[in-house]
């Protein structure tokens, strides 16, 4: 089963996670370029251009997966970075709401500690 450079870019079935998804393509390119080689060197000695043509073909593809998982993670992690800074500002937002609360609570009990003394 040959797998072409838009064979990865398509969809994924969503039970599956991406990464897993991606390094399985890799072992299955892997696997087909193993066994079509072989089945090249089985043959005749001329065929050792076809080789070396379709090692060259198949490192190709191989790196334009490579680029692609590169480019999918990446943008995964920027994701996370984005979601984390997100979430660190929400938290910094309830950090100072939470001091502005406690500060007022100490205030309310100071004046009724004045208010009680007098």
């Amino acid at each position: 089963m040959p797998v072409d450079s838009a064979s990865f870019e398509g969809e994924r079935p969503s039970s599956t996670p991406k990464k897993t998804v991606l390094l399985m393509t890799v072992k299955e390119m892997d696997a087909i370029v193993s066994s079509s080689i072989r089945e090249l060197q089985k043959a005749t000695p001329e065929n050792e251009r076809m080789i070396k043509e379709r090692e060259c073909e198949m490192n190709t593809k191989k790196h334009k997966l490579l680029d692609f998982i590169r480019d999918e993670l990446e943008g995964d992690i920027k994701g996370t970075i984005r979601a984390l800074d997100i979430i660190k500002e929400e938290y910094d937002e309830q950090c100072k709401r939470h001091e502005t609360v406690r500060t007022v609570a100490v205030g309310l009990r100071i004046c009724k500690r004045t208010r009680d003394t007098f």
